[in-house]
């Protein structure tokens, strides 16, 4: 049950095509066959109207995807997660990063389950169906 985060800069939006990234994102995460189907996994944009970094100036724009993974999935597939992910970031956007002031940034986190409370019925409605 993947939680993609991409939180991103009011500007970031003037430099990148946001929803394909979301988009290439999520298709990423999903086809890394680490996911059950690929059902539950779950995305969105975050807009920050006001943001501050590096020396301060407004030209200044960021990207920065964060996905949190139930807990049980190894150290070695988070980093393959993080590192397909990263990968299909910086093709994204490349010309930003090229071009300007730009900063793409992944991090994968794995949720604590002590206080980690979910229920869905996505694995059940999206499952192939059985033979």
């Amino acid at each position: 049950m993947p939680q993609i985060s991409i939180e991103h800069s009011a500007n970031a939006a003037e430099r990148v095509d946001l929803n394909k990234l979301m988009h290439s994102v999520h298709e990423t995460v999903r086809s890394t066959g680490f996911f059950r189907h690929g059902n539950g996994i779950r995305s969105r944009l975050i807009r920050h109207e006001a943001a501050l970094f590096a020396n301060g100036d407004p030209e200044n724009a960021f990207i920065e995807i964060r996905i949190r993974l139930a807990h049980g999935r190894s150290a070695d597939q988070r980093a393959q997660v993080g590192r397909a992910v990263f990968e299909t970031a910086k093709i994204i956007a490349q010309t930003a990063l090229e071009t300007s002031p730009f900063c793409v940034s992944v991090d994968v986190e794995e949720i604590n389950p002590v206080g980690a409370h979910t229920d869905n019925n996505l694995h059940v409605r999206l499952a192939p169906p059985e033979n």
